[in-house]
């Protein structure tokens, strides 16, 4: 907005730099969120499902979804539990500022576990680890999984 004394409204007027700016911004953002999102697919998506898989053998309720949170970031969510009761989870979370967040809720002690990482955390060493370690304080189970992709020694 431009008065007619040529000064312009500072609250409704941003400069070029600043548009420039906010483009350079989202478009990093979104940029981070496409590797976020094919690095879950590429690495992170199969170790959840064979782990998901393994946890049905053992009678538990078990589903994988790549969907959006409640804040609209990308995220890959491992949902857990006995039949009919609530279930625990454990979640990867692309946060802006280019930052993943290994969260995990455990149903039975109502407790919420985060650990905020870098985009290499979603490699199979470090999933493994944190899947096992769910999976130990959630249900009391040790996956076979892990213990299959990693020599002995890798615990």
């Amino acid at each position: 907005f431009q008065a007619e004394d040529g000064i312009r409204d500072f609250c409704l007027s941003r400069g070029l730099g600043d548009v420039y700016k906010r483009q350079m911004e989202n478009s990093d953002e979104v940029r981070f969120q496409h590797y976020f999102i094919s690095l879950v697919e590429q690495v992170a998506k199969p170790l959840f499902v064979d782990s998901c898989e393994e946890a049905r053998s053992y009678g538990l309720d078990c589903n994988v979804d790549l969907d959006l949170d409640e804040d609209g970031h990308p995220r890959l969510r491992l949902e857990v539990g006995e039949p009919g009761c609530e279930k625990s989870h454990y979640s990867l979370l692309a946060i802006p500022g280019e930052r993943v967040i290994h969260r995990q809720y455990l149903a039975g002690a109502q407790e919420w576990h985060s650990l905020p990482a870098e985009l290499a955390s979603i490699n199979p060493m470090v999933l493994d680890s944190e899947l096992a370690v769910f999976f130990r304080r959630a249900f009391d189970l040790r996956l076979e999984g892990p213990e299959r992709r990693h020599p002995a020694g890798f615990w």
